[in-house]
């Protein structure tokens, strides 16, 4: 059960991403997906921060609902709420199954497309201070916003940008 709902949320956030603003009956036309049930995961996109109301109550089926998010990190404080709670876990593992699949596939399909063979995916080994961790996550922050900020050029696409600092051990 939690994996279709994951899936569900996914697909109706790659749909919003992808086609931009819309209905949820739009969005289950577009999913295949009951519309009893889009409403929810609207719901829980919502309260996680990762879509926002364009156009409407959010309670009716012709809210207008867009993908927004400044980032795809879950909210350190989601309440009380533990359905909630581990329902943005599971989305967030979700996400990084999917970056991990999309990099991947990039990796491979990225030699036949000229235009993005460029676009790279590094990794780094650095031995860093969580104090230096909040100096790099600050920089790449303001370059972000200073993107975002940007108006969209013509011939754009979605990219996922992503951007991780792991500590391998914790002392």
């Amino acid at each position: 059960m939690h994996a279709a709902s994951d899936l569900a949320r996914i697909r109706l956030l790659h749909a919003l991403i992808l086609h931009g603003p819309q209905t949820g009956t739009d969005l289950g036309r577009r999913v295949v997906e009951a519309r009893a049930s889009i409403g929810y995961h609207l719901g829980m996109l919502h309260a996680v921060g990762h879509v926002a109301i364009e156009d409407g109550d959010g309670k009716s089926r012709n809210t207008v609902w867009r993908a927004d998010m400044q980032d795809m990190t879950i909210p350190e404080d989601l309440g009380q709420d533990d359905d909630l709670v581990e329902a943005a876990l599971r989305m967030e593992r979700a996400f990084l199954r999917c970056r991990s699949e999309a990099q991947l596939d990039f990796a491979h399909e990225r030699r036949s497309d000229p235009a993005w063979k460029n676009a790279a995916s590094r990794d780094s080994l650095l031995w860093l201070t969580p104090e230096q961790a909040d100096d790099i996550e600050q920089g790449y922050a303001d370059m972000i916003s200073e993107i975002r900020d940007t108006p969209r050029k013509p011939g754009a696409v979605p990219a996922l940008v992503t951007f991780a600092i792991t500590p391998y051990q914790r002392t």
